[in-house]
């Protein structure tokens, strides 16, 4: 069991749903459970796409969403903020090849708040998903291609990551990526 050494907001569910503090995502491990939601923020060109809310579950996908948007909603809130749009799910990432189908794994899905353009977003995964993820896919058909950059930053490749594209592997960029911008591409 993963043990995240960073401030725990708070805790519910009997223990299977956390929430993390803004500040403590970016530099943390891999959150407790099987199962995480990142909704980013936007960002300028260039630059990482700030992670704004962030919960896991142990039980299933749909429970750490909902505690995501809970949290992000509240966080929009106490800033005096206009409520959060419904967040559109920009990519999946799979400890395993082939979306886990072939074995289990943890998994983790990213929102944005709104559906990619040609410069989409870029998003820099936490340390242990740098070293585990091994597949990934889109999550809407306007989040459809992702450049990866493997760790050291010293190359990258294009793919098209609709499931059952080219992202099912992710080749010499698996348990090696350092971020990926992941956009919207006509070809």
């Amino acid at each position: 069991m993963r043990v995240n050494k960073f401030v725990v907001a708070a805790a519910a569910v009997a223990g299977q749903v956390l929430l993390l503090a803004s500040p403590a995502v970016a530099g943390a491990a891999a959150p407790e459970g099987k199962y995480c939601a990142v909704q980013l923020g936007k960002s300028s060109a260039g630059k990482n796409s700030p992670v704004v809310a962030q919960a896991c579950s142990n039980t299933s996908l749909a429970e750490a969403k909902a505690t995501m948007q809970i949290r992000h909603q509240a966080t929009t809130r106490a800033r005096g903020e206009t409520a959060a749009a419904a967040p559109v799910a920009l990519m999946y990432l799979y400890e395993n090849v082939n979306y886990n189908r072939d074995s289990q794994g943890d998994m983790t899905a990213v929102y944005v708040p709104e559906n990619c353009d040609t410069a989409g977003y870029r998003f820099e995964p936490v340390e242990w998903w740098k070293n585990n993820v091994s597949s990934v896919a889109g999550g809407s058909t306007r989040c459809n291609t992702s450049r990866v950059y493997n760790k050291a930053q010293t190359s990258s490749a294009v793919f098209k990551i609709h499931v059952e594209g080219d992202g099912r592997w992710l080749g010499g960029y698996s348990d090696n990526v350092h971020h990926f911008q992941t956009y919207w591409s006509l070809g």
